[in-house]
């Protein structure tokens, strides 16, 4: 082409167009360039700009998606809050997170997601982690590990409103899982989540499906959150019979049809702070406790236990963020679940001065799951073993912890971050 080398742009609403040579009534412009590229002399808010020019006028370049009526578009408003704060991948927790499962219906479908915190909301580090999702019986469940290969795609955190990702999906057996998720566990925020996609064929049919997690399709959870020294000592020793001792069973009743049930344990650190300094070198690390767990099979009753018996499935205490494992049970008989500490671990927290953390203990079971003491998952899980002892967290004996007791439980969580900072002030001026 004469020409040379050309470029079509689009400048910003109220700006004036490119003056220079290919601009609007340039001599430059032939019948034949102006058939060959369609132009047309008209103030349309777009011009052509030979590369060199373009190379040397201008510094930013601003690519933007034209998404017209011929695209599926999907929107769903959805908030980080409590629970559902899950934080990143990196903790064990980012399962919590919400999540929607993507159904692609073309042998290859591509997708822009995007993810948006609301005007005036402040800045956040906000992600996104396009997973494979589970497969048979599990497909329409929550994502609960991530797995080698799982990770499809990652739009890395960044500081912002906006974030998103562009990808090519196959067609799958199972649906896709989309997680939306902040690099701050406990971060609360609204959030838009859109999913985009050309209609390939333009029959007006949408080539994927989206839709949230049902929790008639999900697992069926137990959660509830305890103070870190409500946790035993080591099996065998004398500190673990005092401690927490989670009596629970499996399944509708002793006469349910299924004879055996999955069930996931997960025990969640919370109330420690991650070091949000950016200033490299200076940042301090989460100093998590050791935890182990042990799960006695249809070893539940009135009495405490001392000690777990032989068939019981153990995890050695362990200093992170959380841990997990699963297990087969019987349907009906009474099984025991029992965190516990690592040795001499709770005296050195208390010595540390920073504020005990709390435990999150959550099952996941493919059968309905309920407490020993009558409480039933379909009326909704318990938030805490040890509510405010008020007459409205202790009506009725189900130990369910009133609104007041949520409030509470945040204060003290605030009031532990102001401590943990102002204990580093302390050492930090202390060093001068």
């Amino acid at each position: 082409m004469p020409c040379g080398r050309m470029l079509r742009l689009r400048g910003f609403v109220g700006d004036s167009e490119w003056k220079g040579k290919w601009s609007d009534g340039d001599s430059s412009w032939t019948s034949r360039l102006r058939q060959l590229l369609n132009y047309r002399d008209a103030s349309d808010g777009t011009f052509w700009i030979e590369f060199g020019d373009f190379c040397a006028h201008f510094t930013d370049l601003y690519l933007v998606r034209m998404a017209d009526d011929r695209w599926t578009r999907f929107s769903m408003r959805a908030r980080w809050a409590d629970d559902s704060a899950g934080g990143p991948p990196s903790l064990l927790s980012w399962r919590t997170n919400p999540q929607w499962l993507l159904t692609t219906r073309k042998p290859e479908t591509r997708v822009l997601i995007e993810l948006t915190l609301p005007r005036g909301a402040p800045a956040a580090p906000i992600g996104i982690l396009v997973l494979r999702g589970n497969l048979g019986r599990d497909k329409l469940r929550r994502k609960l590990w991530l797995g080698d290969g799982d990770l499809l795609e990652h739009a890395e955190p960044r500081v912002g409103r906006r974030n998103s990702i562009e990808l090519l999906l196959p067609a799958a057996d199972a649906p896709y899982v989309i997680v939306p998720y902040c690099m701050n566990p406990g971060f609360e925020s609204p959030f838009l989540l859109t999913v985009l996609s050309d209609d390939r064929e333009d029959d007006g049919k949408p080539d994927f499906g989206l839709e949230p997690l049902r929790p008639a399709n999900d697992w069926h959870v137990l959660r509830m959150v305890t103070p870190c020294d409500r946790a035993g000592s080591p099996p065998g020793s004398d500190g673990f019979r005092s401690g927490l001792q989670l009596n629970f069973s499996i399944g509708e009743d002793t006469s349910s049809s299924a004879s055996k049930g999955r069930v996931f344990a997960f025990i969640d650190t919370i109330g420690l702070q991650n070091d949000m300094r950016t200033q490299a070198g200076m940042q301090e690390a989460p100093q998590y406790p050791a935890i182990g767990m042990g799960l006695a099979p249809s070893a539940g009753g009135p009495t405490p236990l001392t000690d777990l018996p032989a068939n019981s499935h153990v995890l050695s205490p362990v200093a992170r963020n959380g841990i997990t494992f699963g297990a087969e049970l019987e349907a009906g008989p009474t099984h025991v679940l029992a965190p516990f500490l690592g040795e001499g671990q709770l005296a050195a927290m208390s010595a540390s001065g920073g504020g005990l953390p709390h435990l999150v203990v959550t099952l996941y079971s493919e059968l309905p799951i309920r407490l020993a003491d009558g409480f039933d998952d379909s009326e909704g899980a318990p938030d805490c073993l040890d509510p405010c002892g008020c007459e409205i967290c202790s009506a009725g004996g189900k130990k369910r912890a009133s609104p007041y007791f949520h409030v509470l439980s945040k204060m003290e969580r605030l009031e532990a971050i102001m401590d943990h900072r102002i204990a580093f002030l302390d050492r930090a001026l202390g060093a001068r």
